[in-house]
């Protein structure tokens, strides 16, 4: 399902085109299954993170994706690919440029991650990589870090 989408496609070409990272993990590099318990693994209809495990004959560690979409049937954009291998190293790899562009500085979106310390994406909050096992904050469903649904609509 997951190997399907074009973020986790693009994530696996930036690493196999990645000299430092490739070089890191060494040759061969395999891609693993995703654990679907991982509570850093999260999709919904406009964000997605995944933490695709990864190792090679030198180290293992994840490839940490991050990407959003403007709407439904939109585009997936990715927003930041780094990898992080057993022992803290972090390779960054890509991040998107989007907060310097000059439609980002007219129009400041608010995305559930800057509203959720818990969900935020960064190397440092890599949670599952980093040991930070704090829980969802804001009602969140700990075991999927997704939002109940709200009675009424918002004004």
């Amino acid at each position: 399902m997951f190997s399907k989408t074009s973020y986790y496609q693009l994530a696996l070409e930036h690493l196999h085109s990645h000299p430092e990272a490739l070089e890191a993990l060494g040759l061969p590099v395999n891609i693993h299954y995703l654990h679907l318990t991982d509570r850093f693994n999260f999709i919904d209809i406009t964000d997605a993170r995944l933490k695709i495990p990864v190792s090679g004959s030198k180290a293992k560690g994840h490839l940490c994706v991050s990407s959003s979409r403007d709407a439904p049937f939109k585009r997936w954009n990715l927003q930041e690919i780094f990898s992080e291998l057993r022992g803290g190293q972090q390779i960054p790899m890509f991040k998107s440029s989007e907060e310097n562009s000059e439609d980002a500085k007219r129009v400041k979106v608010i995305r559930k991650s800057q509203l959720c310390p818990s969900l935020a994406f960064r190397p440092d909050q890599c949670a599952p990589c980093s040991g930070d096992r704090r829980q969802p904050s804001l009602g969140a469903n700990p075991a999927t870090g997704l939002f109940p649904a709200t009675s009424g609509m918002i004004g």
